[in-house]
């Protein structure tokens, strides 16, 4: 679906789907009643705990990789919660600023749809609601239910009529892991001894899903008391909020020193189907990315909005390459067509990246521009909006042009990249067909990820829309994402992309070599 406008917090959508777990007061013995919200921390932060012994070992910088999983159009990943841990999984979410799930309190919350049941959390030593003068993410106020009167509550409303309300929590968590089992966890407030830093050493490759526990931090998020809409049939429990935002699950991570990098990257794999034991669709890389994973150099564009929130990228152009290919690299002799689409228009409103949006979406004012462009390319008309396109077989669907968008080159290029030496022979770069500014990212979506079948006679639908209006800017959805590795890296303030084909469990345990 998209990215919706919120009426509450505005955080941004996830997507085409959403919901959460189970039923769950049951398995924790009744309605959750929260203790005292008073709790302990270490005199030394944890931060400062991870950092001293990161130092100590001579490592510059910590980097965990996690398999990420099909859901209906979106990708999650596993967020084990709590002491012992609890799975909850999530939608990856970069037009999000929050971690939430259902909690016990949650009912009727599309249990029967969901990979889990619902956080208990009387089932956890380590859960604690956050205390109304310590709220972040939403006013003090009540759940309408007994013991939480005085609580923060988060109310978060979406465009498309989907809702969910939670209060603010606190507990320890950590990402990814092996996907059908919980790890023990590593006590932040554990006491070094004399045999802790062959523990860590052993413990600190990010590959290792093993290992998944050691990157294990204290998780502000959103407990669900009620969801609604497409919150109830999507397959993840949950979201996790990938926004530029202190409260973003990769934020929290580098405050307390878990990751030494304001940086992430999402590798997607498109699958043909969604199932409830996870579909292996991916990669996610936390404090980085991962080189191992990239089949192109990675090549830099502007995230030309500079202040927290959406990723916002300039899209320059948008060109139709006749008879199709899956990479970004522009052969000699290719027939690629120009849509001259007005800049100023394109842009207007910002495009975000939203990884939680199924599809793309431009605007209205754009599409006769490409409706031109694809007649010259296809000799057909562009289908009307509600229209579907019908193809006889997959090899025509192959055909189909392909659609490059041509995003404007970042500020800062590192001295050593491939982008900075040579912008002639790199795919992914403008070199070929905008000479005025040869390093320019070009992505490449080809038509089986902007046409999926809606039945089993050949007919599709068009994934993207040109909706949008004079005022509401645009998305690039996941389908732009698939094939890719894109990092993004908020201390240069830019987002990178390299072809990929996302290969978790090909480098899963080789050691990591991410940067």
């Amino acid at each position: 679906m998209r990215s919706w406008t919120l009426f509450a917090l505005v955080f941004p959508s996830v997507d085409c789907q959403r919901g959460k777990n189970r039923q769950a007061a049951e398995a924790g013995g009744g309605r959750f009643k929260p203790a005292a919200a008073v709790f302990s921390l270490p005199l030394i932060p944890h931060h400062e705990i991870l950092s001293r012994r990161s130092r100590r070992l001579g490592q510059d910088g910590l980097e965990e990789i996690s398999a990420l999983y099909q859901g209906y159009g979106t990708h999650y990943v596993d967020l084990w919660v709590g002491t012992p841990p609890q799975r909850q999984t999530a939608i990856v979410d970069t037009g999000s600023g929050i971690t939430a799930f259902p909690c016990s309190l949650c009912s009727n919350c599309g249990y029967d749809h969901h990979t889990d049941s619902a956080f208990v959390e009387t089932n956890s030593s380590t859960f604690r609601p956050v205390a109304c003068d310590k709220c972040s993410l939403g006013p003090c106020g009540s759940l309408g239910h007994d013991g939480l009167d005085d609580i923060c509550i988060i109310n978060m409303r979406y465009e498309e009529g989907s809702s969910w309300k939670a209060y603010e929590s606190w507990d320890l968590a950590y990402v990814g892991g092996p996907h059908n089992e919980g790890l023990s966890g590593h006590d932040p407030t554990i006491e070094e001894d004399a045999n802790f830093e062959v523990e860590v050493a052993a413990k600190t490759n990010g590959s290792d899903p093993f290992n998944a526990d050691s990157f294990r931090f204290p998780l502000s998020f959103g407990c669900q008391s009620m969801i609604s809409g497409l919150f109830k049939t999507q397959l993840a429990d949950g979201i996790v909020g990938m926004e530029w935002n202190e409260s973003a699950i990769w934020s929290q991570m580098y405050v307390n020193g878990v990751i030494q990098k304001q940086a992430f990257s999402l590798c997607y794999l498109e699958q043909p189907s969604a199932t409830r034991n996870g579909n292996g669709s991916g990669a996610l890389t936390l404090g980085g990315y991962d080189q191992r994973l990239h089949d192109t150099p990675l090549v830099w564009a502007e995230n030309v909005r500079d202040q927290r929130g959406f990723y916002v990228v300039e899209v320059r152009q948008v060109y139709l390459r006749a008879n199709g290919g899956e990479s970004a690299a522009i052969q000699e002799g290719e027939r690629v067509i120009n849509t001259k689409m007005d800049q100023r228009v394109l842009n207007d409103g910002h495009i975000i990246v939203d990884s939680g949006t199924t599809n793309t979406y431009l605007k209205k004012k754009v599409r006769p521009q490409f409706a031109a462009a694809w007649k010259e390319a296809t000799g057909q008309e562009l289908p009307p909006p509600e229209a579907t396109i019908a193809l006889f077989s997959p090899d025509q669907l192959k055909t189909l042009p392909t659609i490059l968008f041509q995003l404007r080159v970042a500020d800062v290029i590192d001295p050593g990249d491939a982008q900075a030496i040579d912008d002639e022979h790199i795919p992914g770069l403008a070199a070929s067909i905008d000479p005025a500014n040869p390093r320019d990212v070009l992505v490449a979506l080809p038509a089986g990820r902007y046409l999926s079948p809606i039945d089993t006679e050949g007919n599709y639908e068009f994934r993207i829309h040109f909706t949008e209006a004079n005022l509401g800017g645009g998305v690039i959805g996941a389908n732009i994402l698939v094939g890719h590795d894109v990092a993004f890296d908020l201390d240069n303030n830019r987002l990178g992309f390299a072809e990929s084909r996302c290969d978790y469990e090909g480098i899963n345990g080789e050691g990591a070599d991410p940067a």
